[in-house]
């Protein structure tokens, strides 16, 4: 498994609670997490890139609060320890 760090952002259509904030946050995480597991960079940064990765996080968001869009800043492969 290679070390990955990605970072991504979210923007919502109004201001929102807190706990809602880490729970979205913590979502993304865990897409993230699932993601990295199951491919490798290459098929990782082709998600990241095409948005078939936001998609599903936006879908699965929405359900917490209004998701208006979210960003894939950076990915980045870490060097191996």
């Amino acid at each position: 498994k290679e070390n990955v760090k990605v970072k991504a952002i979210a923007v919502t259509s109004r201001k929102i609670e807190q706990r809602k904030k880490t729970a979205i946050r913590k979502l993304i995480q865990n897409e993230i997490n699932a993601l990295s597991n199951a491919k490798d960079f290459e098929e990782l940064v082709q998600e990241a890139l095409f948005g078939n990765f936001v998609n599903k996080c936006i879908d699965s968001s929405k359900k917490i609060a209004p998701i208006k869009r979210i960003e894939v800043m950076q990915v980045k492969l870490l060097p191996s320890r």
